[in-house]
């Protein structure tokens, strides 16, 4: 049997603030028990007391100036050489790079003698015209008829002739021009940042690989932060435009800046890694990344190119006096506030608590009669009862040590987003263990994410057959998916061989143990994450065609996505949550709340549209996080253990919406552990070791 760890459990409430829920570590210690015993802490221990609150998620971030300057090449022309290196400071003035001017001077010879003769022939055609009009005084009438033509037509000539001249005048003031400005002189001072050419390296210093200008110069003076932040983390709001920010140095952890998100550039998305550094995601996933900029109220001790983190600013730096607890551990806060704790003789005891202010952006309460500093609790969970033996760890540790009888494999649940203590993850779900500062080499391990999968060959194709759907109009189709990461050279197998199909209008369960890849598949079925091989078809498009801004918008437009700890912006309201898809859809303000009113009327709040998370039960939160999943009428809905962090009645009201969102049409793919909640589904399917077969039918 094993004992469940929390990581930095300090930072409880911040995490869950973040969208990610409460990071939990499933670390095998070896330990037997031969009895179910709770593992509780002491309270100073589990919030930090004096030291400041909670550890944010954390951005990628690189120091660059506010001003940029870029040299586009002319494509006419050839460079001849560059005067400066990628880094190298410059003043204004300083030669950059220089043309090669053979051509123009070969060209500029040609076009001078081209002007002379030119020049000659107007000559000739003046004192030709002079001479007709001689001509035309001394000759009779009859004569002055034709030559009075004839003048005309020759001046007609003249002119077209003078502007061919000064076509010609132009066209060598170009190559002069040309010649003259072949050396691009610096129009500020600052440091090259980059030059695009077969002999530098581009974005030295931007950590920015998409600057397709010739040379980059950036201004000394103001410094700006420039991040990477994904689209997953976004639906959070603990980055947006106008949130406090605070930056912190890589190698000091002390040392920190304060800022304000000016812009976060959602016209310029792409793919990229190593962008967040906390456990708010679950898996390994991929998705769209957008640029965003932090202004900074001072930049003292701050240098170009630096490496930073960017953490959003809710009150974590705030040293606060007496005892703060998230309000996860806090049961009946409404009515009789108490927590689980160590009655001082070894077992588990209701003990009740006075609550004071509240701090919403940390999720904290301030407790002010109850509880001391070494009094030792335990996290609120199904199954703790009163007189429940009790340990105080050492380690960190909170929760039972054999819930239900259940007994861990030790391995990092990928299912629920867990890492190992002190280590963070990417926006992939990798592992990054450098909170020293380090900086992460971007080597994939999938050491503790691989869970049950085996080594051995997958099973034939032709042998799992047990996730098709019967006839009919099918939504969902996945051909032979098969799904590895690379543990340094060698490849390691988490899908083997997945043959799935469902219809339009089924509802389906997957079950599955921690780390059989049920959550890696759904990933993929989300366009989160793309198979190694194999076909994926979703309302009769081939996904594994796409490229990535076309999974966005797939999964924008197709895809609602329920998560079990619900996702929801906490200063906005139930409202404004809804709309939040509709809005990165481009819909119209009016549009937006219509059909947000319409979506949050359905699912039975349409008293709440104005209440904030925080004025919201766990299944009322969860129901919010439903509507904004069916808002943009998606063709399939998404739902990862949607009752895992609700009380059995919110979870029966759920999931009795679930099953009428069901029978009115939608088409519904279930991740859930729990075998009561899945038998409410048409058909249950397990997958296990990578590999899938049929679990039961249920009956309708």
């Amino acid at each position: 049997m094993k004992k469940k760890v929390i990581a930095i459990v300090c930072a409880v409430a911040v995490l869950a603030a973040a969208g990610g829920g409460v990071t939990w570590h499933f670390l095998g210690n070896g330990t037997k028990e031969d009895d179910n015993v709770v593992y509780v802490n002491t309270v100073k221990a589990l919030t930090n007391l004096g030291t400041g609150n909670g550890m944010e998620n954390r951005y990628a971030g690189v120091v660059e100036s506010e001003n940029t300057w870029k040299v586009e090449k002319n494509s006419e022309k050839k460079v001849k050489e560059v005067y400066v290196e990628v880094g190298q400071e410059v003043q204004v003035g300083t030669p950059l790079f220089s043309y090669d001017t053979e051509k123009f001077q070969s060209d500029l010879e040609q076009a001078q003698l081209d002007l002379e003769r030119i020049n000659n022939e107007l000559s000739s055609m003046n004192t030709n015209i002079n001479q007709l009009y001689k001509d035309k005084k001394q000759a009779s009438k009859d004569q002055q008829a034709s030559i009075t033509l004839e003048i005309q037509e020759a001046e007609l000539d003249l002119k077209k002739k003078e502007y061919e001249g000064k076509s010609k005048q132009a066209e060598i003031d170009k190559l002069n021009d040309n010649i003259t400005n072949a050396t691009v002189i610096s129009e500020i001072a600052g440091v090259v940042k980059s030059i695009n050419n077969d002999d530098s390296s581009a974005g030295a210093y931007s950590g920015d690989s998409s600057d397709n200008s010739f040379l980059t110069v950036l201004a000394t003076g103001n410094f700006r932060v420039k991040g990477q932040i994904n689209e997953q983390n976004m639906s959070d709001g603990s980055i947006t435009e106008g949130s406090q920010v605070i930056v912190h140095s890589r190698v000091d952890e002390n040392q920190t800046w304060t800022g304000t998100v000016t812009k976060i550039d959602r016209e310029n998305a792409k793919t990229g890694n190593n962008n967040m550094y906390s456990s708010s995601g679950d898996g390994m996933t991929q998705s769209s990344s957008y640029p965003f900029y932090v202004q900074l109220a001072g930049t003292n001790g701050l240098m170009l190119g630096q490496h930073v983190y960017v953490e959003p600013d809710v009150g974590q730096q705030e040293v606060k006096t007496g005892i703060w607890l998230s309000d996860s551990f806090i049961n009946d806060v409404d009515s009789n506030p108490y927590v689980w704790a160590d009655n001082g003789k070894g077992k588990l005891e209701k003990r009740s608590v006075t609550l004071g202010t509240y701090d919403e952006n940390m999720m904290e309460y301030q407790i002010t009669d109850g509880l001391a500093e070494d009094d030792a609790i335990t996290f609120p969970e199904d199954g703790l009862e009163e007189g429940m033996k009790t340990v105080v760890s050492t380690d960190g540790s909170l929760g039972q040590s054999n819930p239900a009888g259940g007994e861990d494999d030790g391995m990092l649940d990928n299912d629920d987003g867990m890492v190992d203590d002190g280590m963070k993850q990417d926006e992939n779900g990798m592992v990054d263990n450098t909170m020293d500062g380090a900086e992460y080499s971007g080597e994939e391990d999938t050491t503790n994410v691989i869970g049950g999968a085996d080594n051995g060959d997958a099973e034939p194709a032709d042998t799992q057959e047990a996730g098709s759907a019967d006839d009919g109009e099918v939504i969902l189709e996945l051909e032979n998916i098969c799904k590895e990461y690379m543990q340094g050279k060698i490849p390691v197998p988490v899908l083997k061989n997945i043959n799935f199909s469902m219809e339009e209008g089924e509802y389906v369960a997957i079950m599955g143990p921690s780390g059989s890849g049920k959550t890696t598949l759904m990933n993929i079925v989300g366009c989160l994450d793309q198979a190694t091989s194999g076909r994926l078809i979703l309302d009769g498009q081939d996904i594994s065609k796409c490229s990535d801004n076309q999974m966005s918008d797939i999964r924008l437009q197709k895809i609602g996505f329920v998560f079990q700890n619900f996702q929801l912006l906490s200063r906005q309201s139930a409202m404004e949550n809804v709309c939040l898809p509709l809005t990165y859809a481009g819909v119209p303000k009016k549009e937006r709340r219509e059909r947000a009113a319409i979506a949050l009327e359905r699912v039975g709040l349409g008293d709440r549209m104005d209440f904030k998370p925080t004025q919201l039960s766990g299944g009322q939160k969860q129901r919010v996080a439903i509507a904004r999943a069916i808002v943009n009428h998606p063709k399939i809905l998404l739902a990862d253990e949607p009752t895992g962090a609700l009380d059995s009645h919110s979870g029966e009201q759920v999931m009795e919406l679930f099953q009428s969102l069901n029978d009115e049409g939608v088409s519904i793919l279930m991740i859930t552990h729990d075998a009561e909640i899945a038998s409410m589904a048409q058909r249950t399917v397990e997958i296990r070791d990578g590999m899938m077969k049929s679990k039961e039918v249920a009956e309708t």
